[in-house]
């Protein structure tokens, strides 16, 4: 697939998985809109690295556990580029403390709202910008640490096998 010329959102883009993947897309000559929550020095360095390698590369900050801050990320990508043709969903939390005999319904809400529920608003949003004659691309970054039961981390696994059946 010939990227030059595409644009891609990447949640989480400033750091670990997210960020080689706003590498990766810059690379291959496609603009990247790098969302990130509260990593502003690493995202600041992600823009910069694929600025210099010839793309378009704008970050944004929005807080995935707030459904109405999620709201905001794609108008304001397509506002930026005008279009976007490739969703990656790479941001999630992994909190230590997520053990079934720990997990508060806070940390679950939490964890849930950031894993599943902003995924599934950022792509329901990023299908209806979409316009019919043009088809997009949504990447849900996984875990294959899912395949097992496991009760450590007992919400974020929970919510990386709802992202894997979302994506079907």
């Amino acid at each position: 697939m010939d990227l030059r010329g595409k644009v891609a959102l990447i949640t989480g883009g400033g750091i670990r998985v997210g960020r080689a993947l706003v590498i990766a897309l810059a690379k291959a000559g496609c603009d990247v809109f790098i969302h990130y929550g509260r990593s502003a020095g690493a995202a600041a360095e992600v823009k910069a690295e694929a600025e210099s390698l010839g793309v378009r590369a704008i970050t944004y900050s929005a807080n995935l556990a707030d459904p109405v801050a999620t709201d905001t990320i794609i108008p304001q990508a397509v506002e930026t580029f005008g279009k976007i043709d490739i969703l990656i969903n790479s941001a999630s939390i992994f909190p230590e403390e997520d053990l079934f005999a720990q997990t508060d319904v806070a940390l679950w809400d939490k964890i849930f709202a950031i894993n599943l529920r902003a995924p599934f608003q950022l792509s329901q949003e990023f299908a209806k910008q979409l316009p019919q004659n043009r088809n997009g691309k949504i990447i849900n970054i996984n875990d294959a640490g899912i395949a097992k039961p496991d009760t450590n981390h007992f919400a974020y696994r929970i919510t990386k096998r709802g992202l894997w059946d979302m994506t079907g």
